[in-house]
């Protein structure tokens, strides 16, 4: 082995220094060897090796490879093509052989990993403006990551008494989180804590807690401004203001009154208690004030076991119990007892009360009172106290035995009223035509009723009727107009009132009595003419045969009349002793059918020539005054269209307007006509036909069909032509039937079907594909069913094809291929 020994070594020979570069030793040898440009004696050094450390710009590195600047930018840079791996690997060999790279483009290009090469797994990651740590993929600006059970923590720690936290910033608020050695939520624009949790468990809202709170683990607090939730060693809870404990006393949080309620665990009472007022941190005196046991019952004013549902205790007579005080002056309702040896007096009083020697005391000077004492002193009796401006009187009393004054302090009887008052007694009953009953009775409900009839006109009279076991029988009456009735005893001739048996009957005296004849009962009212006569309506009795020695005399109608002119008596309806009903305008002019059970006869409803269609026959109308004008009415008889073109139908219709009036207001439901037709104008129904464009299946598989051309028929509006659905408006059965005309060029099925509430009832399978080539360029498909529908139930047309792009429906802006119909059956 040769060596050369030198004290540099120049690289070229160029005049200019900056183009050679020297390899040397110091003239004073230092352990370095140095590489610089120039040429010996002028060289400015580049790199220095000393000591198994490289420095790049520094005559004295400090690390294996050392890199120094004494100004400007210094960098290391390692740099490769795109897609490949760039940057630093840090090995660690021997008994701790740990192996690192920083790198970009490890795992993922175009981000900076931290790379564990031991353990091949990324440990943190700088991608897209985001840290990861333990993650390659983090969501946030910084995204810390654990995958296993452990604990994960940011842990930001000072080793000082200095503060240690976060601080989040946005435009429009700075708050920061930190240990100071309380946790706080401090608002830095502000200036303020929006929550302090203290080094002792205690938390303050917008405040920081008093520092003297008990400092037990067991003691939690939540103390919002100076209002408080205290939980003391999980058996008391509190909610309060303005106060808090410090283990021995309740103190004040600052200067003002304090007051706290309680939720005992004990006895699981809630209690309310007054502080007083005081100065900050000054000991406060606890007082009970109200209290709310277990089983619901309250006890007012110290009372810690109280009896009832609400106790108040006994105290001062001039101070009330109770009082519901006004707003505007003293007229107050109170609750005031009055006790000494003899025992207790209580008064509920509006306006008036108990002072302290037990006497009747008015409050307000400016009102009139009201109440109720109750003595359980000297007498045991209930006064009722009434009073005008500055006065109380005792006009009702309920004495020990049970009698009761009105107007007297000392009743002689059960009942005893003393007025100068004319009428001295009233019986009321609340209502402007039903009567009041005094009912005298024994212990077994025999007696008699006194009624005052508020009905008749005039209105008012008397009526005394029997009782018999709680049963009241009408026996004596007096009208408003003075006429006098005794049911079962009356005469007014040529007509008989008797009583047979219980049995009323109104007679008539004739002998033999004629057709026709029988006893009536006649309403009547007189009109002014000259011989003020009386127009009537009557309820009568009449007799179908002839005298016959008795046979069949005893066959009578009941019938109704009316006289409509100073003719007399008009018959308008009668009721056969057969059980027929005969309603006439008008005495009949033909025989009665004895087999008809209902026979009506009538001239027209109507005016020709007025009305478009009127009406020859007769209606039975239900007018119902709950709905608007609402009438349901039932027709018979013969309509004429513009006064010809007679029909004979049955007619059942509804309307809204007046019976029988001018308006067209009535709607034809049903009508049945002589020559065999029924016609139900309003029946759901509807019509929809034509697509405006072909119905690719691509698009249209398994869709509703909508936008229909045409909707022809649509009654009652149920089919709606932008969802393709019928709704059904009622419960019942219903006919669909739905066809098509449709192209399939491929070998695919193509089918149309009918959905109900979305799904399929039916369905018709084509098979007729292969286009024109098979002889099949148009083809049709119709399906149809009966469908059971409830109301808001829907049924739409639908077709499928394997979601062909080249099948379709066909359609076109008018055409009329195709269509979609259904009704109501029934």
């Amino acid at each position: 082995m040769s060596t050369l020994k030198v004290n540099n070594l120049q690289v070229g020979q160029d005049g200019t220094a900056a183009n050679n570069y020297t390899l040397y030793q110091p003239a004073s040898p230092d352990g370095t060897v140095r590489l610089g440009y120039g040429v010996a004696g002028s060289v400015t050094d580049i790199l220095t090796l000393k000591n198994s450390r490289l420095g790049i710009g520094t005559n004295d590195p400090q690390a294996s490879l050392h890199a120094h600047n004494a100004s400007g930018t210094t960098l290391l840079r390692t740099s490769v093509n795109a897609n490949s791996t760039v940057g630093f690997e840090i090995v660690k060999t021997g008994s701790t052989t740990q192996s690192w790279r920083i790198a970009d483009g490890q795992t993922i290009n175009g981000a900076l990993e931290f790379y564990d090469v031991t353990d091949s797994t990324t440990r943190m990651i700088i991608r897209d403006g985001k840290v990861g740590i333990n993650t390659i993929s983090p969501s946030y600006k910084l995204h810390i990551k654990e995958t296993t059970t452990a604990s994960n923590y940011a842990f930001l720690e000072n080793t000082t008494a200095g503060n240690a936290g976060v601080r989040l910033k946005n435009s429009q608020g700075d708050f920061a989180i930190f240990v100071s050695p309380d946790l706080r939520f401090y608002d830095l624009a502000n200036s303020i804590d929006r929550l302090r949790i203290t080094n002792t468990g205690k938390v303050g809202i917008g405040v920081n807690p008093a520092a003297n709170w008990h400092s037990a683990a067991s003691s939690n607090v939540i103390q919002v401004g100076s209002s408080v939730l205290f939980d003391f060693s999980a058996a008391q809870f509190d909610v309060g203001h303005n106060y808090y404990y410090d283990g021995s006393n309740y103190r004040f949080i600052s200067t003002g009154y304090a007051e706290r309620i309680t939720f005992s665990k004990s006895n699981g009472s809630i209690r309310f208690w007054s502080l007083g007022t005081g100065s900050a941190d000054a000991v406060a005196t606890v007082s009970e004030k109200l209290r709310i046991t277990s089983d619901g019952k309250i006890g007012i004013g110290g009372l810690t076991n109280p009896g009832a549902l609400l106790s108040i205790p006994a105290g001062e007579s001039n101070t009330p119990r109770l009082a519901i005080e006004s707003a505007v002056d003293d007229n107050d309702f109170t609750i005031t007892q009055y006790e000494d040896g003899n025992g207790t007096y209580t008064m509920l009083g509006q306006n008036v009360k108990l002072n302290s020697g037990g006497n009747n005391t008015i409050l307000d000077s400016g009102h009139k009172t009201a109440g109720i004492l109750l003595d359980a002193r000297n007498h045991g009796a209930i006064t009722f106290l009434t009073g005008g401006t500055n006065a109380v009187e005792e006009p009702v009393k309920i004495t020990a035995d049970g009698y009761m004054g009105i107007g007297t302090t000392g009743p002689g009887a059960p009942l005893h009223i003393l007025s100068t008052a004319y009428p001295t007694a009233l019986i009321q009953r609340d209502h402007s035509v039903n009567y009041a009953r005094l009912r005298l009775s024994n212990t077994a409900n025999h007696g008699a009723d006194l009624d005052g009839i508020g009905d008749g006109s005039p209105a008012g009279g008397f009526r005394i009727s029997t009782v018999n076991a709680a049963t009241s029988t009408e026996r004596f009456r007096i009208n408003g107009d003075g006429s006098i009735k005794i049911t079962g005893i009356n005469r007014n001739s040529p007509f008989s009132v008797s009583n047979v048996s219980g049995t009323v009957f109104i007679l008539d005296d004739t002998q033999p009595s004629a057709v026709g004849t029988g006893g009536k009962i006649v309403f009547g009212s007189k009109y002014y003419n000259a011989a003020n006569t009386m127009g009537t309506a009557f309820i009568g009795s009449y007799k179908d045969n002839a005298p016959s020695n008795g046979a069949n005399e005893y066959e009578h109608s009941l019938i109704f009349g009316a006289n409509s002119s100073s003719a007399g008596f008009t018959q308008k309806m009668r009721l056969t002793h057969r059980g027929c009903l005969f309603l006439h305008d008008g005495i009949p002019s033909q025989s009665l059918n004895s087999k008809t059970r209902l026979e009506i006869r009538g001239s027209a409803i109507g005016t020709a020539g007025v009305d478009v269609d009127y009406f020859k026959g007769f209606k039975l109308a239900l007018d119902d005054a709950t709905e608007w004008g609402g009438q349901v009415q039932h027709a018979v008889g013969r309509y004429e269209e513009s006064g010809s073109s007679a029909r004979t139908s049955y007619m059942i219709s509804l309307g809204h307007g007046a019976l029988n009036s001018s308006s067209d207001a009535d709607v034809n439901v049903m009508e049945m006509r002589s020559n065999g037709c029924v016609m139900t104008p309003g029946q759901p129904s509807f019509q929809a036909t034509g697509q405006p464009s072909y119905r690719y299946m691509n698009v249209w598989q398994n869709t509703p069909l909508i936008s229909w051309n045409f909707v022809d028929v649509n009654t009652g509006s149920h089919f709606s032509n932008s969802t393709g659905k019928f709704t059904a408006p009622v419960s019942g059965k219903y006919f669909f039937i739905y066809t098509t005309m449709f192209q399939n060029p491929s070998t695919n099925d193509f089918a149309i079907k009918l959905h109900k509430n979305g799904t399929m009832m039916v369905i018709s399978n084509n098979h007729s594909g292969g286009g024109s080539t098979n002889g099949h360029t148009w083809n049709d498909a119709t399906v149809q069913a009966i469908i059971h529908l409830d109301p808001g139930d829907w049924v739409t047309a639908e077709a499928s094809a394997s979601n062909s792009s080249t099948c379709f429906i066909y359609g076109s802006g008018n055409s009329r291929y195709g269509s979609f119909s259904g009704f109501l059956i029934g």
